[in-house]
């Protein structure tokens, strides 16, 4: 299978682990030519888009500046909660980023940097050495060639960039927000908006609903605590899930009722949309995107896995699941048999699923989970499934590693080390993602 060059959605990590309040599994999805994001799951909200604003992520937003006399108010306008195009118009920002990897959000912050507001205090985030911390190649050899033709001469083109001079760059980003006095960036609106944050305005006009994958605390973290300030939206999930906020979550003793179903008085905040395995795509409000759900076994509990289509590109995002040997299931293998067809026609932009452990962990101390070893056993069964129908492997298929516990240096490397290992047996393409920086799929 040839990668695919053309890239469809961009992704902001707002939380990538399993095992910190303040990075806890939450994916800000959009399609590539759109601000309006879907958020895949909730674990950390608030924090993870203070992280992302501080790592330049969202730096293809600008807020409307007051002197239009935009309200800032705590309400959407109902008419663009459910658009499916964006709120407004965007013009160019300063340097428009077009590096396709989280290594270019890095060489992307460099840049910026030189455009830093002097009020602002930087924040020192530690940097990823090379790429290859984060992607692994085809082979699974880290001398591999990543980049396709497009992101190298986009490598170029910012190497160029970070060539000039600092006066020659502000030179660039005096002319660019000259061209537009109606609009500022949202270091600026940090800076002359004291009624509401930018963290807040992303939550309230770019944040358009969730897809809730189960009801575990790590996945709904963010979504609870942030109910309170959150403007009205709607929750993609699969019936046990909705049962499980209804009456464990959102039920006036754990917390308010902010939703349109369970318990009395409801708030009607949120409201409950319910998806069914059988059913055909559904339209996310407010996006360009449609969702459809498969089950997952998680232990004791059903998880969810969603793919997410938007014109003929797909994600599949796993929600925390076992395996089908462990778990004594068909789920995986039902989801395999659907998406195979995706990635033969090469419509498949990336498959997020977990991988919580080491391969120390033996199997029934996964307690639902996936290791390295259980992971290679699911995506064989999909491997076997597309080379029998083509004879190809899962070359250049995107897998996006998330939900990992262990975080010191030691059990990230021997994750590295593991995921490599399946990368050179199926030529599959590993993708670490690191909260706060945009990547592209």
């Amino acid at each position: 299978m040839k990668a695919l060059k053309l890239k469809t959605f961009k992704i902001i990590p707002m939380g990538s682990k399993s095992t910190c309040e303040n990075n806890l599994s939450a994916y800000a999805l959009a399609p590539i030519d759109s601000h309006n994001y879907i958020c895949l799951d909730a674990g950390t909200i608030i924090n993870g888009i203070e992280k992302s604003i501080n790592q330049y992520s969202f730096d293809d937003i600008i807020t409307p500046h007051e002197s239009n006399n935009i309200s800032f108010s705590d309400s959407n306008n109902s008419d663009s909660n459910n658009s499916d195009s964006d709120d407004y118009s965007h013009p160019s920002t300063p340097i428009k980023s077009t590096i396709l990897t989280p290594m270019s959000a890095q060489i992307r912050k460099k840049i910026i940097n030189f455009f830093s507001v002097p009020e602002i205090e930087k924040k020192n985030e530690p940097e990823p050495d090379n790429f290859t911390d984060i992607f692994f190649g085809s082979t699974g050899n880290k001398n591999d060639n990543i980049f396709d033709e497009d992101d190298k001469n986009n490598q170029m083109l910012h190497e160029n960039i970070l060539n000039k001079s600092h006066e020659e760059l502000k030179n660039i980003e005096h002319n660019v927000l000259n061209k537009s006095k109606s609009v500022i960036t949202l270091k600026e609106f940090k800076r002359t908006h004291t009624n509401m944050s930018p963290e807040k305005y992303i939550l309230l006009n770019h944040i358009k609903g969730y897809l809730i994958s189960h009801a575990h605390l790590d996945h709904i973290f963010g979504l609870v605590l942030n109910s309170q300030i959150d403007d009205k939206k709607y929750i993609y999930c699969s019936n046990e899930t909705c049962n499980d906020l209804k009456e464990h979550i959102f039920n006036w003793r754990i917390w308010p009722n902010f939703c349109n179903e369970g318990v009395e008085k409801c708030l009607n905040k949120y409201e409950y949309v319910k998806l069914n395995q059988n059913e055909k795509y559904r339209k996310i409000i407010g996006t360009k995107m449609k969702v459809k759900i498969f089950p997952l076994s998680h232990g004791n509990i059903i998880s969810t896995a969603f793919i997410i289509k938007y014109k003929t590109q797909h994600i599949i995002y796993c929600g925390d699941a076992g395996s089908d040997n462990i778990e004594k299931s068909i789920y995986f293998f039902n989801l395999w048999s659907k998406i195979k067809k995706y990635v033969i026609n090469e419509t498949i932009a990336g498959i997020f699923i977990e991988c919580s452990y080491l391969n120390d962990i033996s199997s029934n101390e996964l307690y639902g989970h996936l290791n390295p070893i259980e992971l290679e056993n699911e995506l064989s069964i999909l491997n076997s499934l597309v080379y029998n129908e083509t004879r190809k492997n899962l070359s250049g298929l995107n897998i996006v590693i998330i939900h990992t516990k262990d975080s010191t240096l030691e059990s990230e490397h021997t994750l590295n080390e593991e995921l490599l290992d399946i990368s050179a047996k199926l030529k599959c393409t590993f993708i670490i993602p690191i909260q706060g920086i945009r990547f592209y799929l």
